[in-house]
């Protein structure tokens, strides 16, 4: 134990020493500096050129030291400019001569005002005007392109550190990239998504910044809203930097039998991208899609910043091995603009096996001074082997755009489970145990595959041809699905009762056939010319009408084949109850009509505001018919609901200020009994809870009123993003539970219609965002309510649940260039519940953390990191639990080009991780323990090949 704890104490003062010597490494005397501003105007017709690039670079070497673009009304400043220095002004802009001129800031100058500059109109630079240093900046029509040799950064550094350079470019810390406050919705890469993925790290993290040409920042026009844009990132690759390859190769072992291994390869040219992965450990790491794969191995993904470790909440002990592959083709590369033509496929195996054990507290109140306690313990093993294809084809002109997708998926899983309940009750004691085994394998299969066609209105046609003709803007689509499932199990279960002897009983039940299939086909189209097709001219005050229609068509078979062993022959007999076939169809047709108006008001590069009100008239159709071997499943019904819906939005863009959006929303929605709502087959095995069926149950019907609030300022540095949204819902004849316990706390759940269903919630997100100098401070903070009152039955009284829950979460981030980051955060979760009507019982439970991350690099090839989190939970009636999570890791780089990385990690120092899930529901408040990953130590050797284009990187 004293080894284990010096250790760790000894990793934490080399964390410490390293942190305070880049402090002081980094503390220096700041030198002078000046401030530079400016005009620039059209020498002819005054014009204020405000897409002019200024740039001021060090005169001897043309080294650049700062750029920028002038405001709406032409002026710029350069601030942080060196005093005493030899500095050259270069102004561009296409169409015009460039601006050049020699200048040095004085000492004791804090500010030098040009005032204002003229720009002569010209097709290009005069001949005696030679310009050797590359523009930074420039506006290429409604594209602003960044020049990526006009930056000079570390020969290894990559995408990311480039667009962390670029002024107006922020990464956040949740991975999140704005531009003057405006979140870039995807990173593209010549135009296209680099490994058909629409996460920016993958190609941010991979691509070598000395194989960039531009970064481009352009918007998109919203085909609904021609006055709402997305705004996107692309990456301009250089002539010579067309194709690449990049991957991973690691592994290592660690303490107590640990392992990890994982390995990527990746290529692309102008045709093709492709991508292996694969992973295998048994530190619970576990990756969802190929996506998460080729992130993790990511050239950068292990450096400054990053923080992928095992998941320590994870329930039990997980061995995953995990495989994926991608294939991207383009048709027509270089063609986006014009005709963008591409295959993307993808292919994901992912093999689980986890054993847990868990130990679990439930309290049930069923009255003012009655206690329902049930204990268990619980331990499992199971194999889970998923498999996911999927494979788009889609072509796409400014004309129309189609598409075909298909999707298929394998699963198989084995599980064995066992557990030991005890229940007791307040005043009489012990009630009732049980032992059960559990054995059960699952095969499953889908396969699907859509068409989807959109024909856009023609642009560029003249006012009098578009009046002339109805608009051939529509869309459409179709998608198919199957679905099989085939499953065998097997339940041992003995149960007895303290109080009632007769009702102790024993269970050898073997389901034989678990089988079903499932057949679903969509169908929906929409045309938003209806205004114009039936009214021709007449303009209806501006009023946009649009008519949709949708149907799902839905067929659900079920075989099922029970048998139970007979204690006096031995022999298994079927069970003539839960043996079943049953085919469930329903018919869900949806028309609707659009209405929409939007109104504008903008000024050139000043200001635009719109609003846009739209209303929905929508009408459903819903038919549901079943008919089984057991006759209390044949049932049907039929309902037809009018589902209104409506929203305001208001937009105010104040170029260069700020941008804030205000949408209200009214939504409706029914919902409708399913056939184990109406009628389910209880299977007695389950020996706690019986579910009750009600033949009776009527459609549940949802109404929604929504608010949101977005704010943004827009301007190129520091911003601030402000989100914030609000709802309140209420369900009439909302589908609940009429629960019933017996003597021997056994749960009968009816299901009924209840009224009094009311819930209200909203959050509020603040993200801010400051630099200073090299150095970025974040500061961030969320806070979400959910507040409402749920109806139930208990012991036949009507009981009311009054829940609320707060979640607050506050964090400021600290980064210093690529050397140093760290990040601080601390979260609360707070549940209250009180019930009212059969009993006035109280819950309360508060989750917290604290958490602290670092990350250091010094010297350029060593990566420090740490990772500190203080957990607690609370439970009303029991002891506070607390745990310390400490991880750490120390990496260094080597080879050329830092392709090769020796890691040694500690996970869990303290060696207190712990799993804890704590829970409130209605009248039941439930605590789990359950063993999780705990302390290992380990060291990996990865690889990291590189080369793009013909030379290199």
């Amino acid at each position: 134990m004293q080894m284990k704890f010096a250790r760790s104490l000894l990793l934490f003062l080399l964390t410490l020493a390293g942190s305070v010597t880049a402090a002081r490494a980094q503390q220096k005397d700041v030198p002078q500096t000046g401030l530079l501003k400016g005009k620039v105007i059209d020498s002819v017709y005054n014009y204020m050129l405000t897409s002019a690039t200024v740039a001021i670079y060090h005169a001897p070497d043309s080294m650049l030291l700062k750029y920028s673009m002038p405001d709406n009304f032409g002026e710029f400043k350069l601030p942080s400019l060196p005093v005493g220095k030899p500095l050259k002004l270069v102004i561009t802009h296409v169409g015009y001569v460039p601006f050049i001129k020699q200048l040095t800031l004085n000492t004791g100058t804090t500010e030098l005002d040009l005032g204002t500059l003229y720009m002569h109109q010209g097709k290009g630079a005069l001949k005696e005007i030679v310009v050797t240093a590359a523009a930074p900046v420039r506006m290429n029509g409604d594209t602003l392109e960044f020049n990526a040799d006009a930056f000079r950064l570390d020969s290894n550094a990559t995408a990311e550190d480039l667009i962390r350079k670029l002024p107006g470019f922020t990464v956040w810390g949740d991975g999140d990239i704005t531009y003057n406050g405006k979140k870039i919705q995807q990173v593209l890469v010549e135009g296209k998504a680099f490994m058909g993925s629409t996460d920016p790290a993958i190609a941010t993290q991979n691509l070598p910044k000395s194989a960039l040409d531009k970064i481009q920042v352009y918007q998109q026009r919203d085909e609904k809203n021609p006055l709402d844009s997305t705004m996107f990132a692309n990456i301009k690759l250089k002539d010579d930097s067309q194709s690449g390859i990049f991957g991973k190769a690691g592994g290592g072992p660690g303490t107590d039998g640990r392992y990890a291994a994982d390995g990527m390869l990746s290529g692309f040219n102008r045709n093709i991208q492709a991508s292996a992965v694969g992973a295998l450990n048994n530190i619970n790491k576990i990756a969802a899609n190929t996506d998460v794969l080729i992130k993790n191995s990511a050239y950068q993904g292990e450096g400054p910043g990053e923080n992928y470790q095992s998941d320590f909440n994870m329930k039990g002990l997980n061995r995953p091995i995990a495989a994926g592959m991608k294939f991207i083709y383009d048709f027509f590369p270089g063609t986006a603009d014009v005709l963008d033509s591409r295959l993307n496929t993808n292919y994901f195996m992912n093999n689980v096996q986890n054993r847990h054990a868990e130990e679990s507290l439930s309290k049930t109140f069923l009255d003012n001074a009655t206690e329902l306690s049930t204990r268990s313990l619980g331990t499992g093993r199971q194999r889970q082997m998923g498999q996911d294809f999927h494979a788009v084809y889609d072509r796409s002109t400014d004309k129309y755009k189609w598409e075909i997708n298909t999707k298929g998926a394998l699963v198989d899983n084995d599980a064995v489970t066992e557990s030991r309940t005890e229940q007791e009750q307040t005043g009489t004691g012990p009630l009732s145990k049980s032992v059960s085994h559990r054995e059960a394998t699952v095969h499953k299969k889908r396969a699907e595959i859509g068409i989807s066609y959109t024909n856009y209105e023609e642009n560029g046609l003249s006012v009098q041809s578009r009046r002339k003709r109805a608009p051939r803007g529509f869309t459409a689509g179709y998608q198919f699905s199957c679905d099989e499932q085939d499953g065998q199990a097997r339940a041992l279960t003995e149960f007895t009762s303290m109080v009632a002897t007769a009702e102790s009983r024993t269970f050898d039940r073997r389901y034989d056939r678990q089988n079903g299939r499932n057949f679903s086909h969509t169908l929906n189209a929409g045309y938003s010319g209806l205004r114009r097709l039936i009214f021709n001219r007449a303009q209806l005050g501006g009023v946009n009408i649009g008519i949709s229609v949708s149907l799902a068509l839905n067929l659900a078979e079920n075989d099922d084949r029970v048998l139970d062993k007979e204690a006096a022959t031995g022999k298994y007999q079927v069970n003539p109850y839960l043996t079943n076939e049953r085919e469930v169809r329903t018919s869900d047709f949806k028309p609707a009509l659009h209405f929409s108006k939007l109104i504008s008001r903008e000024l050139t590069n000043r200001f635009s505001k719109w609003i846009n009100i739209s209303a929905d008239l929508q009408e459903q159709f819903y038919v549901f018919g079943s008919q089984a071997l057991q006759r209390s499943q044949d049932l049907s019904y039929r309902y037809t609901r009018f589902l209104p819906a409506g929203s305001i939005v208001y937009n105010n863009h104040q170029f260069g200020n700020y941008e804030s959006k205000y949408s209200l929303a009214f939504t409706t929605l029914a919902g409708y009994p399913a056939i184990n709502d109406l009628a389910p087959l209880a299977d007695s095995a389950d020996l706690w809870f019986i579910p009750k069926g009600n033949p009776l149950l009527q459609p549940q019907f949802r109404k929604m009123l929504s608010a949101g609030y977005h704010f943004a300022t827009r301007k190129g540095r520091n911003p601030l993003l402000i989100d914030a949204n609000a709802s309140l819902t209420e369900i009439t004849g909302v589908i609940g539970d009429s629960t019933v316990y017996d003597s021997a706390g056994i749960r009968s759940v009816y299901a009924v219609n209840l009224n009094g269903y009311r819930a209200a919630g909203g959050n509020i997100r603040l993200k801010k965002s400051i630099e200073l100098r090299r150095q970025t401070l974040e500061l961030g903070a969320r806070y979400a309510v959910n507040t409402g009152r749920y109806p139930q039955y208990q012991q036949h009284v009507l009981n009311m649940s009054h829940s609320t829950s707060h979640q607050v979460t506050a964090h400021v981030s600290y980064r210093r260039g690529s050397r140093l980051a760290l990040k601080a955060e601390q979260g609360w979760t707070i549940y209250n519940s009180e019930q009212q009507g059969f009993n006035h019982s109280r819950f309360r439970s508060v989750n917290s953390y604290s958490l602290i991350d670092g990350v250091l690099q010094l010297p350029d090839n060593l990566y420090w990191n740490t990772h500190l989190s203080i957990n607690t939970s609370s439970v009303r009636g029991m002891d506070a639990i607390r745990y310390v999570r400490w991880n750490a890791s120390l990496a260094y780089r080597f080879l050329k080009g830092k392709r090769g990385e020796v890691k040694c990690a500690a996970l869990d120092l303290l060696r207190q991780n712990k799993g804890i899930v704590n829970t409130a529901t209605g009248n039941s408040q439930t605590f789990v323990t359950s063993n999780v990953l705990q302390q290992y130590f380990m060291m990996t050797l990865s690889y990291y090949p590189r080369k793009f284009g013909k030379r290199g990187e």
